[in-house]
Order: C-alpha cells, then sequence, then structure tokens
C-alpha cells in the first residue's frame, strides 16, 4: 500500500496537536475559585468553535481561489481540479494550507494561556 501522505504532513498534524494539548495543559495548571472549571470549558469550547469557523473560512477562500482561476483561464471544472489535485501545484497548495492551518490553530488557542480573574 502506497501512502500519500509525506513528512510535512505528519509535521503539521503534530505541531497541531502540540498546540492543542498544550493550551490543555496551560488551561488545567490555573488555580482559581468555584468558577474555575465552567471557564475551562467555555475557553476550550471557544478555541475549538473558533478554530472550525476559521478552517471554514480558509474552505471558502479556497473555493473562491479555484473558481476565480477557472473563470480567468476559461478551463472547465475538471482540468482545473486536476490541476490542483495532481502535480506541482497540488504539493505548493498543499504545503501553504498546512502552514496556514497552523497559524489558525494557534491563533484559536492563544485564549487558553489567559490566567482566570474573578
Amino acid at each position: 500500500m502506497v501512502t500519500e501522505s509525506t513528512l510535512f504532513d505528519y509535521l503539521a498534524l503534530f505541531f497541531i496537536a502540540v498546540i492543542i494539548i498544550r493550551g490543555m495543559y496551560y488551561l488545567l495548571k490555573q488555580s482559581g475559585g468555584a468558577g474555575i472549571k465552567r471557564y475551562r470549558l467555555a475557553i476550550l469550547a471557544n478555541s475549538m468553535n473558533c478554530a472550525v469557523l476559521n478552517f471554514f473560512k480558509l474552505l471558502v477562500l479556497s473555493f473562491f481561489i479555484t473558481s476565480i482561476y477557472m473563470v480567468g483561464a476559461e478551463r472547465s471544472i475538471e482540468d482545473v481540479l486536476s490541476n490542483f489535485l495532481n502535480g506541482v501545484d497540488a504539493d505548493v497548495g498543499n504545503a501553504i494550507i498546512h502552514v496556514i492551518s497552523i497559524f489558525v490553530v494557534y491563533h484559536a488557542f492563544r485564549f487558553c494561556h489567559k490566567e482566570f480573574a474573578e
């Protein structure tokens, strides 16, 4: 069985997992009063929702870039998708998406480092 995953794919997933686990670690490390459990849960849920929303925005942006490329080049959808899914354009796009994904997750979980203030 041949896999299409590269070392860069695994590194990007590793960094995303490290960012999420580090955010959860900082949340668990905080000590506070009565509302700390609700605060931890709310911050974690807010961070996950922010990441999901930003990934959806990234998906919509990539769809618009693909459609603008298709209209500008006056090509069919099959030609454009085969160009973006195979070859050098696919590798470059994959690398760009992974780097943007790491920034999206880091940006979403930045609130986990804030201290609980009553």
